[in-house]
């Protein structure tokens, strides 16, 4: 009966239930449904390691290195959104790391491994550091923090003299004469060579013509620097040796020295003394990257033709400092390799040409007035031939257009680009030795030429615009090898330390002094477009322009024999 009145009882609630959701509508109650457990992960860590570059399990200045973390996760759930922070007790500002690693998720049995990259900087001095490493994660039991120890090791600089040129205008060292000193410094050291200063020390009998001091704020590990000095020698001189001293220090104090001694009235065939030494005295090591030194391999090993022709001529001009020689030096810029070019092509006349030392007249660095009196004696030079005389005439500099478009004004250093009247035309130039008993001329031009404005300033980036003007047409028996088209750049080689078009001209005369004419000027405007596109990202590509009386009797003749 009891049980009877308790059901009884439970009806009658459902209904009184049932009414009121009647008269005030059905109610959806969403029930959450929770996630079964999957488990707890248990993180650990079973692998650290540090490799480093050398394999010495030091972290050397400037070196770079991995700290290597294996995780394992040994539980029965998945460890999500890990995180890995590191950091470091001491030397911090010297260590370049990654301070925090995330990782999605290490699933149970799954291992991970986590690589902390770290580079030192030059400086970082012998010592050791501690990296402490924790892994968080959200879940489950996490290892605890890692400490990883690492020695450390200060690499210091070392400086040596790379090499030093030596050069002047005449064939031997003499007082009262410009003087051009360059001197290559190298750091074969392991660490940073900062603020370093390299200065000469002069005797009362030397004058310098700018400053006695270069300084670079930086060389690294393997970099090197060039400085250029303009020194002269008094003509009070009264030895016949004259001592320079050139000394190099960095800011922490690493330093080397050597004394180079000038003999004077030396002769020097390519006008340069080129100074070798061992040990912490000048090498002919190879140095800056881009730069091999201050020479290249076309300036060595010069081949000889094993013959010599009386009735050859070469004019040799290399124009490269116009900022020292013009005030206005905003309206212009220096020729990069410039006088290189003009030694270089000097000793090719010699060695490949087969032309005779006295009947090669070189100039470098050449004022209006010197071009004039270098004409006059060249001039003289060929007079005193026979009518069969040939000239190679090569220029190194800078040039401007002539106002009817159809000649090049070649600069002498100490004239800007906005006065044309100080100029030389080039085919005067070739007119004058054409009337001077020279049946043939070929000419080489390396030369900077702009169209871009009379008085903007010539492009310091590239060695000039425009070669030559598309009017410009060969004199009479002559060939003309430019550097490059009308409307194109001629640059540079950087690496190495001359003009583009001069480097390929001259390595192939090197490979095959026997080559044609016509195989020469084919490889040279191959070689430069390649190079070109190489080294500068853009298209360079020579010209060659043969008056009509030279294309059947010049492409088939071979650089050092007679051409017809």
């Amino acid at each position: 009966m009891r049980k009877f009145i308790l059901t009884i009882i439970c009806i009658i609630l459902q209904i009184q239930a049932y009414s009121q959701q009647a008269s005030s509508g059905w109610k959806y109650v969403s029930i959450a449904k929770h996630k079964p457990s999957t488990g707890i992960p248990v993180l650990s860590v079973i692998k650290v390691e540090w490799t480093d570059k050398n394999n010495n399990g030091i972290i050397d200045g400037g070196e770079s290195g991995t700290v290597s973390l294996t995780l394992h996760n040994r539980g029965n759930g998945t460890a999500d959104n890990v995180e890995v922070n590191s950091e470091v007790s001491r030397h911090a500002e010297k260590l370049s790391f990654q301070r925090r690693i995330s990782i999605p998720a290490i699933l149970p049995g799954q291992e991970s491994v986590i690589r902390i990259p770290v580079t030192a900087s030059y400086d970082i001095p012998t010592d050791s550091v501690a990296f402490t490493i924790r892994v968080i994660s959200l879940e489950g039991l996490q290892p605890e923090a890692i400490v990883v120890k690492i020695k450390t090791r200060y690499n210091s600089p070392e400086l040596k003299f790379a090499g030093v040129l030596l050069r002047t205008q005449s064939d031997a060292f003499l007082p009262g004469e410009n003087i051009c000193l360059e001197v290559l410094i190298k750091n074969t050291g392991r660490g940073n060579a900062e603020n370093v200063k390299i200065s000469l020390s002069l005797t009362d009998d030397v004058l310098n013509l700018d400053s006695t001091y270069a300084s670079v704020p930086l060389l690294e590990p393997g970099a090197g620097y060039k400085a250029s000095f303009q020194i002269i020698v008094k003509h009070t001189v009264k030895t016949s040796e004259v001592p320079i001293k050139i000394t190099a220090v960095a800011a922490n104090g690493e330093s080397t020295d050597t004394i180079l001694k000038i003999k004077l009235n030396s002769f020097s065939s390519a006008r340069i003394l080129r100074v070798e030494a061992r040990e912490n005295k000048i090498t002919n090591a190879r140095t800056l990257p881009g730069i091999e030194s201050l020479t290249s391999d076309i300036d060595v090993d010069i081949p000889s033709s094993g013959k010599l022709r009386p009735d050859r001529f070469a004019f040799v001009i290399g124009n490269q400092n116009y900022v020292y020689y013009n005030d206005d030096a905003k309206n212009i810029s220096d020729v990069d390799y410039a006088i290189n070019d003009a030694i270089a092509f000097s000793e090719y006349a010699h060695g490949v040409l087969g032309i005779e030392r006295e009947n090669i007249l070189t100039r470098l660095d050449v004022t209006a007035g010197k071009l004039s009196s270098a004409i006059e004696r060249m001039k003289d030079l060929l007079n005193g031939s026979n009518d069969s005389a040939e000239l190679f005439i090569y220029y190194a500099g800078h040039g401007v257009p002539a106002r009817s478009g159809k000649d090049v004004l070649l600069l002498p250093s100490d004239v800007l680009p906005s006065d044309t009247l100080s100029a030389f035309p080039l085919n005067k130039i070739i007119m004058s030795f054409s009337t001077a008993k020279t049946r043939r001329i070929i000419i080489f031009l390396d030369a900077c030429y702009s169209g871009t404005g009379r008085a903007a300033g010539l492009l310091a980036s590239a060695r000039g615009v425009k070669i030559i003007p598309a009017g410009f047409q060969a004199p009479h028996r002559s060939v003309v090898f430019s550097a490059a088209g009308s409307m194109q750049a001629a640059y540079g080689y950087r690496a190495k330390q001359h003009g583009l078009f001069t480097y390929s001209l001259l390595s192939k005369m090197k490979q095959n002094p026997g080559i044609t004419w016509g195989e020469l000027s084919e490889h040279v405007k191959q070689e430069v477009e390649n190079l070109s596109i190489r080294e500068n990202g853009v298209l360079q590509q020579p010209e060659i322009k043969i008056s009509p009386e030279m294309k059947e009797s010049w492409s088939s003749i071979r650089i050092n024999d007679r051409i017809k």
